[in-house]
């Protein structure tokens, strides 16, 4: 009896599995290093929050609790945007009279 449907050959199959763990590795420190850096950034010269974004993006690649904060990070963003316009507004309103 046939054992089942399989995929290729052993060695083949093993490349696969390399070539996507390699992947998900290179992501993973790449991602890691820009958050890192980021985070420096907070108390040093930079553009901390935009590398962490960055660094973000990289992870949500191939990570889902990646995605998710690059999301909520998004979110918090168009929050303090339009807090900032209404606030800019109500400014230039006062101004006027």
């Amino acid at each position: 009896m046939h054992p089942g449907p399989t995929k290729g050959p052993a060695v083949i199959r093993f490349l696969r599995f390399m070539v996507r763990s390699s992947k998900r590795v290179a992501v993973l420190v790449l991602g890691g290093a820009l958050v890192v850096g980021g985070v420096a950034m907070l108390v040093l010269p930079g553009p901390g929050f935009l590398v962490i974004i960055g660094g973000l993006a990289v992870l949500a690649t191939e990570f889902a609790w990646a995605a998710y904060l690059l999301d909520n990070a998004r979110r918090q963003y168009k929050r303090a945007e339009r807090a900032t316009r209404q606030k800019l507004a109500r400014r230039s309103k006062s101004r006027v009279r």
